[in-house]
């Protein structure tokens, strides 16, 4: 009975110290456990945004971190995650929204638009295509590519994508110092 007593004391200890260590290096799966359960820290005030009219869907202007929602009604994120959308600004929208969206940029922008091929992407055609590796799965079908166009400041219209889902707008601000805020119109 003792010799079954220290047994159960050593294993006991021994598991124990080995959990600290675990947890103290961090080794798998600790960090991913981490992000699921502490997602990014969103701030949706970066950019004002023009007078909403009262619905259930908003609109965000927010700046882009891996495993944020793309959209403002939906969880769907890249699952990617390349580096070279950190620092973006995204304008999130529902994912089935239809309408023409229309903003004012105040500075220099580029837009970047993330596509699938199931949408009708003829609106697209002019736009440079980007290589940024993304992958956005939804239910009816995966956002899989960047294409991107520069705009100077003034009002624009810009199409939503379709007729699947929208497309994921994001941009960057070409002069970070002088940023005006751009303004989305017709919520």
């Amino acid at each position: 009975m003792k010799k079954q007593a220290i047994l159960v004391l050593t294993v006991f200890l021994l598991s124990f110290s080995l959990g600290v260590i675990w947890h103290k290096k961090r080794l798998f799966p600790i960090k991913q456990l981490s992000k699921w359960l502490n997602p990014p820290k969103v701030d949706p005030y970066i950019y004002k945004i023009g007078t909403a009219k009262k619905e259930y869907r908003e609109f965000l202007i927010t700046k882009y971190t891996a495993g944020l929602p793309l959209f403002s009604d939906r969880n769907y994120h890249d699952s990617i995650g390349d580096p070279k959308l950190e620092g973006l600004y995204l304008i999130q929208i529902p994912r089935h929204y239809f309408k023409t969206l229309e903003i004012q940029v105040g500075e220099p922008v580029t837009i970047y638009r993330v596509l699938t091929e199931k949408n009708n992407n003829s609106v697209f055609k002019d736009w440079k295509r980007e290589n940024i590796a993304i992958k956005i799965k939804g239910n009816s079908c995966t956002h899989s590519f960047v294409v991107s166009k520069d705009f100077e400041p003034g009002n624009y219209k810009l199409e939503i994508g379709g007729p699947v889902a929208t497309s994921p707008i994001l941009f960057k601000v070409k002069n970070k110092e002088k940023r005006k805020e751009p303004v989305i119109l017709n919520i």
